[in-house]
């Protein structure tokens, strides 16, 4: 067995620390892409939001608007700063996405936030999957744990949310092969679950701030680290 992923990070890239951070706050223009541009209800949000300040976005800045409770602006930004439409089936599932209104995502994120103090993740992943609860048309897995983490992020909770897109079940493979566990991660809730409490843990030998900032590594600095299947 070769190298622990902690272990080959340490070794391939001394400065690690580093370019987490950098890659945590990795910037994203919002607003200037075509697609968006031709959406009626995305105009309307471009002229209510569009001209306040920056338009560059980091993962900070929108976990600082879950913090704030600014949770519609807070999802917007989530979804467009994930690149939201631009994969298969993406107008339909952007403009399905971008129909809920303000009272309903408020709703939902409040049953989403109190599941996550409650230490419910795999909980909350439930509920938002198809006939949960909190389901939002248009979000899959890759999506909707996208606001479960920065939702996740702005408040108290023992292990904190991750995204968990086709790139997170990569490294949950890999360290599935790290530990010689049997199976093949998918998204699930099972695997969700162990990919948060796997990653909570390894961040913390690491040194990092956060679960997120490996993430963010892993997806970006770290890339080459993690077979692609």
């Amino acid at each position: 067995m070769g190298k622990s992923l902690v272990d080959e990070i340490k070794s391939r890239f001394p400065n690690y620390k580093e370019l987490a951070k950098c890659d945590f706050n990795r910037c994203h223009d919002l607003w200037e892409r075509p697609m968006y541009q031709e959406n009626p209800f995305f105009r309307r949000v471009k002229s209510i939001y569009g001209t306040r300040g920056n338009r560059v976005t980091t993962r900070q800045q929108i976990i600082d608007l879950f913090a704030e409770k600014r949770y519609f602006y807070g999802y917007l930004c989530a979804l467009v700063w994930g690149n939201i439409g631009t994969f298969n089936r993406g107008r339909e599932h952007f403009n399905n996405a971008f129909s809920i209104t303000p009272q309903k995502l408020r709703s939902i994120v409040l049953r989403l936030e109190q599941k996550l103090l409650n230490g419910e993740i795999g909980q909350a992943f439930d509920s938002m999957c198809n006939g949960g609860e909190n389901r939002i048309d248009g979000l899959g897995v890759s999506f909707f744990t996208k606001i479960l983490y920065f939702l996740g992020a702005s408040i108290k909770c023992n292990i904190r949310p991750l995204i968990f897109d086709t790139k997170s079940v990569q490294i949950l493979n890999r360290l599935y092969r790290d530990t010689n566990t049997k199976g093949k991660a998918r998204q699930s809730r099972k695997h969700y679950v162990e990919f948060c409490s796997r990653m909570s843990i390894l961040s913390k030998e690491l040194g990092l701030p956060t679960a997120g900032h490996l993430e963010a590594f892993l997806f970006n600095s770290g890339n080459s680290l993690i077979p692609k299947q």
